[in-house]
């Protein structure tokens, strides 16, 4: 009785000569919709007994101001419910049946996809997605009235996200996965000069391949690189246009340059910008100027009719142009709107073009042939190579750079600190004093490594921090370090019990949390004038800040003020502890600190 609620077809809509069909107005629908259809190509059993095939395809048209854009969820959403409804068919299981015979259904459906037949298994991350979409159209039915229960149980989780912790529902139907680091697939960067010299139709070592005679090389490296660069998806390479690259600096550089991504073609239409090295960006910039050119100059490529009508391009520039006469800006442009762009010379406006000037965004397909060619002829363990692998490889490449460049300063953030601090830090220390750092049992002043400090959250009366100690031994380390006081302490205000903790750093305040930048002892020299006055001006603040114009300040200093709360001072020529956070001449409870 349930086998009329099987869903066979598939298809996407399509308002091309709506005016044909006895309707008065255009349809609402968008444009590839997918549209799942009974195989009687009915929606309904009567008047007034809709099929559940109508809820799902409005579930799908509502998905577009649900926070799901791209019309390629749309179609993965729908075939997600379609495999799921298609299944309960073939066991006698409405779509929108009790909570009993839903859950016995998921559980034979887990089985089937985890060690059914080998074409239809599924993997833990496929599994969990499908769990996920399933989840989301069930609640989406109970809301609307559609379903009176789902088949998913759910326990409550906490999830820590940027530092901030919330509270989630877990759904007991995914199955656990591999954490990335072990699954995540990269290149390494031997493979990766490798792989780029393929696309060159080079050898290993950067000399012709009498091998291999291949076409458009020019382009399949420049993109090739400016996707190992940026990191960008498929979709965002592949439909970037000429007009969009951005400037080669004037001279060599090893700063990266900014790319800035288009919202139309990044994943959930998102602005952002990332950066590409100069070499990369110039290889991009030679294709452009010698190769692009005569590939598409002077071509009468039109976009296929299946595409829609050609898109006339005139007066470009770097922002946008006149389409068809009217002036639009690239970023508003979609993916399916930019490959039927017309230059004004002739040919596609997308970057890669292809012989006869078309647009070329067959990418997937030349990366794997040029991997299989590399495994054939020269190295047996090249693995498959595909669009978003590039990205992994930047991601890997990204990551190990920073903490490259961290080891390369020690640990140390100092290289991030702002001018007047990086001056504090390398002030000269007045000779015979153990470089002003014996407060900190120091015998000398401190390395490189005395900055190692991170964002520290502190909550109450327990805390971590990075402190020096002098051992046994008699000598000093700096290492991190549990502080907890007394139940019953008194509040901390004065500078003895502020010793105690042992906390004479400079910082800034981020929210709960403050970002730890430097040892300084209260003994240490003072600053030169300029660099005082660039100190007291410099962003760590409001309070410094307000001060620039003040005489001679030092950088402001944390200093406890109470049991739960931090109170940022700053710290005149004299020694006297001053602070603007609050009102004018309103100081905070307790007497007036002074370093000692």
């Amino acid at each position: 009785m349930f086998l009329s609620f099987r869903f066979v077809i598939l298809s996407f809509f399509s308002s091309r000569g709506w005016e044909s069909w006895d309707i008065a107005n255009r349809p609402l629908i968008p444009e590839r919709m997918p549209v799942l259809v009974d195989d009687d190509l009915l929606f309904e059993d009567g008047p007034g007994v809709p099929r559940p095939a109508v809820a799902v395809n409005r579930w799908l048209r509502e998905l577009p101001a649900s926070g799901c854009p791209a019309p390629g969820s749309w179609e993965s959403y729908a075939r997600v419910v379609k495999g799921w409804s298609e299944f309960l068919a073939l066991h006698g299981v409405s779509l929108f049946d009790s909570r009993e015979r839903l859950k016995a259904a998921l559980g034979k459906y887990a089985g089937y996809r985890a060690a059914g037949p080998p074409e239809r298994r599924f993997a833990a991350t496929t599994w969990g997605r499908h769990m996920s979409v399933l989840s989301l159209f069930y609640r989406w039915a109970m809301d609307e009235g559609y379903a009176q229960a789902e088949p998913f149980t759910y326990r409550m989780a906490r999830a820590l996200f940027a530092g901030t912790g919330r509270t989630a529902r877990v759904n007991l139907a995914v199955r656990r996965t591999p954490k990335p680091h072990v699954t995540i697939k990269y290149l390494e960067p031997d493979f990766t000069s490798l792989f780029l010299n393929g696309l060159r139709g080079l050898a290993p070592d950067g000399g012709p391949d009498p091998h291999y005679r291949g076409r458009e090389l020019a382009r399949n490296a420049a993109i090739g690189e400016l996707a190992l660069a940026t990191g960008m998806r498929a979709q965002e390479f592949s439909s970037l246009l000429s007009w969009e690259i951005p400037p080669l600096p004037p001279a060599p550089t090893k700063v990266p340059v900014p790319f800035p991504v288009p919202a139309a073609i990044a994943k959930g239409r998102k602005f952002r910008i990332t950066w590409i090295s100069y070499e990369a960006l110039a290889a991009v910039h030679h294709y452009l100027e010698v190769d692009r050119p005569a590939t598409t100059s002077g071509t009468a490529w039109r976009p296929p009719r299946n595409w829609g009508e050609p898109l006339l391009v005139t007066d470009p520039d770097a922002r946008g142009g006149r389409v068809n006469g009217v002036r639009r800006r690239w970023e508003t442009l979609t993916p399916a709107e930019r490959r039927r762009l017309v230059a004004p010379g002739g040919g596609t406006c997308i970057l890669a073009a292809k012989a006869g000037g078309g647009p070329f965004t067959a990418w997937a397909s030349l990366f794997e042939r040029t991997a299989d060619r590399i495994r054939a002829r020269y190295e047996p363990r090249f693995p498959h190579v595909f669009p978003h692998r590039l990205r992994h490889s930047f991601s890997m490449r990204t990551q190990m750079g920073r903490i490259a460049s961290a080891a390369s300063f020690g640990g140390s953030r100092e290289h991030a600190q702002p001018a007047a601090q990086r001056a504090a830090l390398r002030c000269p220390r007045p000779a015979g004093r153990h470089g002003g750092c014996g407060d900190l049992g120091l015998h000398g002043p401190p390395g490189s490594h005395a900055t190692m400090m991170q964002l520290i959250p502190l909550r109450g009366l327990h805390h971590h921090c990075a402190c020096w100690h002098r051992d046994a031994s008699e000598s000093s380390q700096l290492h991190r370090v549990h502080h907890r006081l007394p139940q019953r302490a008194a509040p901390v205000a004065t500078a003895a019990a502020r010793d105690a903790l042992d906390l004479r750093i400079i910082g800034r305040a981020i929210r709960r949390t403050w970002q730890l930048s430097a040892l300084v002892a209260p003994d240490a020299s003072p600053l030169p004038e300029t660099d005082a006055r660039a100190a007291a001006s410099s962003p760590v603040s409001h309070a410094a800040r307000r001060r620039a114009n003040a005489l001679r300040t030092w950088p402001p200093r944390i200093a406890v003020g109470h049991r739960r709360k931090l109170l940022a001072w700053t710290c005149d020529t004299a020694g006297q502890i001053r602070t603007r956070n609050h009102q004018h001449g309103d100081w905070p409870p307790g007497p007036r600190l002074r370093l000692t």
